[in-house]
């Protein structure tokens, strides 16, 4: 039997569409890494600068014996020989394996911490303020006049649509904080 201490929080970063797949229906292998299919997971959570874009980070805790056995490891770039590997923090791990740990939980959105109240009034500003960009930029090109000091009510729109899509999110999940922001609240109640 294993105790706490040998157990690993893990993290997949990824988009709000495939986010709500995987709370629903668990994990699918979505990647092949030489003969290993599975899905990329890191001991942190990861993000652009690694390779994975989106809006929503997942977390499964699992056994840290599990992440070892299916972590990557590379060359170390200093060693000249190429003899020297170090581990990445990433591994492929099996759908298979990852949802008998599950189901996933949320870690952090990117729209963590604002609650259904906030998110409605944001969504509203941003549709609002493109649309009177927009009757702006159509008053401006009647007399003539170049729009350019103008917002862009195309870019106002798509962050009104990226609002929203949080917005239903949260209502298909639930509004639940996600692990991320209570861990932090956690951590301020008790150090006061």
């Amino acid at each position: 039997m294993s105790d706490a201490s040998s157990k690993l929080r893990v993290y997949f970063t990824t988009t709000v569409p495939e986010a709500r797949k995987i709370i629903r229906d668990g994990f699918t292998d979505l990647w092949t890494f030489g003969d290993q299919q599975g899905v990329w997971v890191g001991n942190r959570p990861l993000d652009m600068n690694d390779g994975f874009e989106g809006d929503v980070t997942l977390a499964v805790t699992i056994p840290a014996e599990v992440f070892s056995g299916f972590e990557a490891s590379e060359t170390d770039p200093a060693d000249p020989t190429g003899e020297r590997w170090f581990k990445t923090g990433r591994a492929i791990i099996p759908a298979e394996v990852l949802n008998q740990h599950g189901p996933a939980q949320i870690y952090d959105h990117q729209y963590a911490g604002l609650s259904r109240r906030d998110l409605l009034h944001a969504i509203r500003l941003w549709k609002a303020d493109a649309e009177e960009e927009a009757e702006d930029a159509a008053a401006e090109a009647w007399k003539g006049e170049p729009a350019a000091l103008l917002g862009d009510p195309d870019a106002m729109r798509c962050k009104a649509n990226e609002l929203q899509a949080a917005f239903d999110f949260f209502e298909e999940i639930g509004w639940m904080t996600p692990l991320r922001v209570s861990e932090e609240q956690r951590a301020s109640g008790s150090a006061t």
